[in-house]
């Protein structure tokens, strides 16, 4: 059968046309070693922060990747083995953020909100919008007044 990666014995020996084994002093042993080779990586973001606003410290917190083999079989990697980039923490807007080891890579989506507006703009016109009709009655109760002395 098809050998998996990792430490096996093989166990060499010989039969005859009969099916008897010649010579069963002499079996041979064989230790070898199968490595697999990586095939390529996958990057599991759905434990992880996608939605950022502007200014936000970017995390990779929750990110889970993954090595996939030849053979079919995945292996954990640690986030500080690989390199991440793509994202830019002052630009609103949808980015993409690429996650590589060794020569491999894979990405995700991150979201980045625009700040919300600071200051006081919405205070400002609503202050003026006051003085304006406070200054609108002063000049009506004026008016009235002079009216009536006359």
């Amino acid at each position: 059968g098809k050998l998996t990666g990792g430490e096996h014995t093989l166990t060499l020996s010989a039969k005859d046309t009969a099916g008897n084994f010649v010579d069963a002093d002499k079996v041979i042993t064989i230790k070898v070693t199968v490595t697999v080779n990586m095939t390529g990586i996958t990057v599991d973001a759905s434990n992880a922060k996608t939605k950022y606003t502007v200014g936000d410290k970017f995390s990779s917190e929750g990110l889970v990747v993954k090595g996939t083999m030849e053979d079919g079989s995945t292996v954990s990697i640690k986030l500080e083995d690989c390199d991440i980039s793509g994202y830019d923490m002052t630009k609103a807007g949808k980015q993409t953020v690429k996650v590589s080891y060794r020569t491999f890579s894979a990405t995700y989506e991150i979201t980045v909100n625009a700040a919300p507006s600071k200051g006081c703009g919405g205070s400002v016109i609503a202050t003026s919008v006051l003085l304006s009709s406070i200054a609108i009655c002063g000049v009506a109760l004026v008016l009235l007044k002079k009216k009536k002395e006359n």
